[in-house]
């Protein structure tokens, strides 16, 4: 019985179907590789993520660099340029499927490797034609096309012998040149005319040479560069030398030759030279400052100014604390937290927590040593000091032994610096080790703490040093963030429109950064005298609201405060302390606030009809300690 059309045929085309599409190739089949990128010191780094590998050509025209892989797969490259600049690679697209184009921006040199997660491509700041030459090399006869071997003139070697040229960084492998091979001579050992002994011309200049060098070393000896130590001073007698104590004993003296007949004299006699007899080479051992030195043993461990040890600067090295890709490191370090027994590995835990460190998060790595209740080692108590930092948390009652290694020439004083409070005396600090520290960080972070390091010094006056801060971190990849657009705005800005454009951009915003723009726009109103408008003074109350029981906050009432003042407003005002001075937050600093009061209550009284303010002024007097302002407040 023949089958229907309606029964069973369908199903057959879809059975067809399913087998043409399994045997289709796998690699038929467009994939999505990322592609990630890092900015280093002297290369710029492109990592294709895929993983098996398939076979890969790298071909080089420069300036192009052009990457095929044997399959079509697509590449996403929408954040390449959000980790690198455009010093060393200016553009990266895919001009194909499974082909990638590399436009470089400078003659760098190319360095392409696979590792387990995929293809690594670096764009080197070495130029194409440096190569690096590897130590202790032996010359040899062949050498590659396109690896050269460097030439070296060499005297011509037994016809028995066979070179060998050792495995180094630029050579592939060992290379064996025949007896018999052709080499190239030395003239320097090479025999006959081109002696010194032998040629006069050769011979004077010699002579020449030996005479400007030791001019060259009494000079340098003359003004303490360099230090000559003689040879022991023998007397005509033949005696014993005598001993100095200038005398360099480590100098081995010269082993007398075996007696000769007076046939093998005349033979080997060379032919006189009366300028070479004349000035034998003197037995000196030249040792410079830098010699002296490097040869003088290890330097002496770095102290603070009190005399107190450094921290070592191993203990705050985030760079190797690290890496490019975030979710392996996190899973690793999840996964070694604990022993076989479920027991906390205490270097386990300091890695996760140095590692959350790298990434910026400073109350993260804080709960994960208090959680794990870790011994507090000079390494545990560094990392969280740095923790706090990040979070701009300085001051806690733990961070004295930090604080106190400001003046350390190392990266340490970078983080004693932040561990301080603002305002605190930091007289001892070195700037060079807190701008090296500085620009030594990864890019986010440098991004982070540039801009609070900055900030601090432009308040302590340090103008340049905040100055050289700013050209660090705004060299860093990356859109610039709101510390740092409000720290251009408020530092000596070259056009001051601007900078109040970019002010007035930030008042908009959120967070902290769009508070202190509205103080900064509030305060250059007021010092011009001009009368603060009731839309910035309902701003600033707004923005006290929110942060009251901060110092920002604080600072924020004051300002609002001082608004009121300039309208006119003083029962407001007073009102305002009144509230502050009675009931106060914890954690409350007084001083201020008594200082403002005391400004309000002689600026209330010198206004024409205040009567009706006096019951509101003193009873903001009663909370002032006894001065000149509670006094007037009486009197009036």
């Amino acid at each position: 019985m023949p089958l229907s059309r309606r029964g069973r045929g369908p199903s057959l085309w879809a059975l067809a179907a399913l087998l043409l599409l399994s045997l289709l190739p796998a690699s038929g089949f467009a994939r999505s590789i990322l592609v990630r990128s890092g900015d280093h010191p002297d290369f710029a780094r492109l990592v294709v993520m895929l993983s098996p590998l398939p076979e890969w050509e790298l071909r080089e025209t420069p300036p192009v660099l052009r990457l095929s892989l044997k399959a079509d797969h697509r590449f996403e490259l929408k954040d390449v340029f959000r980790f690198i600049t455009r010093e060393r690679i200016s553009n990266v697209r895919q001009t194909a499927p499974g082909e990638l184009e590399i436009i470089m921006a400078c003659e760098c040199r190319v360095r392409a490797f696979p590792v387990n997660a995929g293809l690594v491509v670096d764009v080197m700041d070495a130029p194409p034609t440096a190569r690096r030459l590897s130590r202790n090399r032996e010359p040899a006869a062949e050498t590659e096309q396109w690896n050269p071997d460097p030439l070296v003139l060499v005297r011509a070697i037994a016809r028995s012998h066979v070179v060998q040229t050792p495995e180094g960084p630029d050579l592939g492998r060992w290379r064996e040149t025949p007896a018999g091979t052709e080499t190239a001579e030395n003239p320097m050992f090479a025999s006959g005319n081109g002696s010194v002994q032998g040629n006069p011309a050769l011979a004077e200049m010699a002579e020449q040479a030996r005479a400007e060098l030791l001019r060259q070393l009494g000079r340098s000896a003359s003004q303490g560069i360099i230090t000559l130590r003689l040879p022991p001073v023998r007397e005509e007698t033949g005696s014993a030398p005598v001993a100095s104590p200038a005398i360099d004993t480590a100098v081995p003296p010269r082993r007398q030759s075996p007696p000769r007949t007076p046939a093998q004299d005349d033979a080997h006699a060379p032919p006189p030279s009366p300028s070479l007899a004349e000035h034998s080479p003197p037995n000196l051992r030249v040792q410079g400052v830098l010699d002296e030195w490097a040869l003088s043993g290890d330097t002496p461990a770095a102290t603070t100014d009190e005399g107190s040890p450094c921290t070592p600067p191993s203990l705050a090295d985030v760079n190797a604390w690290g890496e490019e890709f975030v979710r392996p490191d996190l899973a690793r370090h999840a996964a070694e937290l604990f022993d076989d027994l479920d027991r906390p590995v205490p270097q386990a835990v300091l890695a996760r927590a140095r590692y959350l460190v790298f990434l910026g998060f400073g109350a993260e790595a804080m709960a994960t040593l208090d959680a794990f209740a870790l011994e507090e080692t000079e390494a545990v108590a560094m990392v969280r000091e740095m923790a706090r930092a990040i979070d701009e948390m300085p001051g806690q009652p733990g961070a004295a032994f930090l604080r106190a290694q400001r003046s350390c020439p190392s990266r340490i004083a970078l983080w004693a610096y932040l561990a301080t409070p603002p305002g605190a005396a930091s007289d001892a600090l070195d700037l060079r080790a807190v701008t090296a520290a500085v620009a030594e960080l990864p890019p986010h972070l440098k991004r982070h703490l540039g801009p609070i390091v900055a900030g601090r010094l432009l308040d302590e006056g340090r103008a340049n040093a905040a100055a050289t801060i700013r050209a660090v971190y705004e060299r860093a990849p990356g859109i610039p963030t709101a510390p740092m657009r409000l720290l251009a705005a408020t530092a000596s800005p070259s056009d001051p429109q601007a900078a109040a454009a970019e002010l007035r951009a930030l008042r908009s915003g959120h967070g902290p950064e769009a508070a202190r723009a509205l103080l900064t726009l509030f305060l250059a109103e007021t010092e011009s005298g001009e009368q603060p408008s009731a839309k910035l003074l309902t701003d600033i109350a707004t923005r006290a609201a929110e942060l009251r029981g901060t110092e920002l906050g604080d600072e924020l009432e004051r300002a609002h405060i001082r608004g009121l003042v300039a309208s006119g407003e003083f029962a407001a005002a007073a009102d305002l302390l009144l509230r502050m001075l009675s009931s106060p937050p914890n954690s409350f600093d007084r001083s201020p606030w008594e200082k403002l009061a005391s400004e309000v209550i002689v600026s209330a009284l010198e206004v024409p009809g205040s009567t009706a303010l006096l019951p509101r002024l003193i009873r903001v007097a009663r909370h002032l300690p006894d001065d000149a302002a509670s006094r007037s407040a009486h009197l009036a």
